[in-house]
């Protein structure tokens, strides 16, 4: 009993003494959504709005809140702005996709029509109906031109266009040609792959 005492007092007091900054009040707000993503006048807004009940009221005096409004910790430049994945956020920007990570320094310029979080390091591009990935430096680590790309598993990832798949690496090369009809993952280690013919 005085373990669990000492635990929830431990508990309670790391919680008082909680700091709110600016990439913790933005990412709080971000989860909340349904994609991850928020107009930026709606989300400078919000910023704001949990920024003065915060202040209003406090849940411990200790606490410390971000004194910067929503208007400067979202710049105007962005259209939207997704959530941080692996320190690296997407933004929109007159139609197009880039990324930018913490510091505010654009890794990839807005130039993808669409484009997916980061995972383990990549990134799934868009651009013409044309799928590829980038890693954390914004390089093209798959080429942009497959009609569809899954998540890396084991170090490959299946990639497909039109009825044709097969699979490329995390470097981009292509392991298994792209000449079958299903491929699938019976476990981890075992890939099954069928041809047209069924073979």
């Amino acid at each position: 009993k005085a373990v669990n005492s000492s635990a929830n007092a431990i508990l309670e007091n790391i919680n008082r003494a909680a700091v709110i900054n600016p990439v913790s009040l933005l990412s709080l707000i971000l989860l909340a959504t349904p994609k991850h993503t928020l107009d930026e006048e709606i989300c400078v807004k919000q910023i704001d709005t949990y920024r003065n009940l915060l202040a209003s009221l406090p849940y411990d005096e200790r606490i410390q809140v971000t004194p910067l409004s929503g208007k400067e910790i979202i710049p105007f430049k962005y259209q939207s702005i997704g959530e941080f994945r692996d320190g690296i956020a997407s933004f929109r920007l007159e139609d197009k996709f880039g990324f930018v990570n913490k510091n505010g320094k654009e890794i990839v310029s807005a130039k993808y029509d669409d484009v997916e979080r980061f995972e383990d390091g990549f990134a799934k591009v868009s651009l013409a109906g044309k799928w590829g990935t980038i890693d954390k430096t914004g390089k093209e680590i798959i080429a942009v031109k497959y009609d569809d790309i899954q998540d890396f598993n084991s170090g490959l990832a299946c990639v497909g266009i039109g009825d044709n798949w097969g699979y490329v690496d995390t470097t981009g090369k292509e392991i298994i040609p792209l000449k079958y009809e299903e491929t699938y993952w019976a476990d981890d280690t075992t890939l099954h792959a069928r041809k047209p013919n069924g073979t």
